[in-house]
């Protein structure tokens, strides 16, 4: 239940959504609407934290029904278009298969409802070591999201959870559509795989990761690029 398919449907619909949440169908469209929104949001029960708070949101772990789920929550500062912008984004990934399922988004309290995924990347192992399997994920996540014309943007390695032994790619708040003006700035048609894949080695490098834990993705990046940023 999103706010948008709410403002696209006619009163006597919105009136049987209302009835079947047991609150008020009484006043205009937007009242109406607003109730809903209200009771939406009241259903849900936070139960704890996920990961740091981020520079616009904070993700709970929350309850409805006997269900739980991944609730992204938007600063108050954080504009609906920018909010609609992400969700598109993430909507295009997940239909891809490589990114959580988006169930509601709500314009009016700024916050998205996603599947919750089981454990970050860098968490699964005891180690300081990315598996070939996950990096060969990484790698495949790259080259969908340059397929789809999304460039993700944001190299975190805690962008990335399993669920079910499956790699997912998440928060698409720094994301952009990859057009020719983008491809043009960043000098390549495959930002994903070109710049993603360098800063990903970058940032588990940074973390003391050994180099023989990220070889694959190692191999993804030219020569030229591995000696120009002391990879070799």
């Amino acid at each position: 239940m999103n706010s948008s398919e709410l403002n696209n449907m006619n009163k006597n619909e919105l009136i049987k959504v209302a009835k079947q949440l047991e609150i008020s169908y009484t006043g205009t469209k937007k009242i109406i609407i607003d109730n809903i929104l209200d009771r939406r949001k009241e259903q849900y029960i936070i139960i704890n934290q996920l990961g740091d708070a981020g520079k616009d949101a904070k993700t709970y772990r929350v309850k409805l029904g006997r269900k739980q789920y991944a609730m992204k929550q938007f600063k108050p500062r954080k504009s609906v278009k920018k909010i609609e912008d992400e969700v598109e984004l993430q909507l295009i990934a997940a239909k891809a298969k490589i990114s959580p399922v988006i169930l509601e988004v709500n314009e009016k309290y700024k916050y998205i409802v996603m599947e919750k995924l089981d454990k970050h990347l860098i968490d699964i192992h005891d180690e300081k070591k990315i598996s070939l399997d996950h990096q060969k994920q990484l790698i495949k996540i790259y080259k969908i999201l340059d397929e789809q014309g999304i460039f993700h943007g944001d190299p975190n390695p805690l962008n990335y959870m399993i669920k079910n032994k499956k790699l997912h790619v998440i928060d698409f708040g720094m994301s952009k559509k990859i057009d020719s003006k983008l491809e043009k700035k960043l000098n390549t048609n495959q930002p994903n795989l070109t710049i993603m894949t360098l800063a990903m080695v970058l940032k588990l490098k940074a973390m003391n990761y050994p180099k023989d834990s990220y070889s694959y993705l190692l191999s993804h990046i030219p020569v030229e690029t591995r000696d120009k940023f002391h990879l070799i």
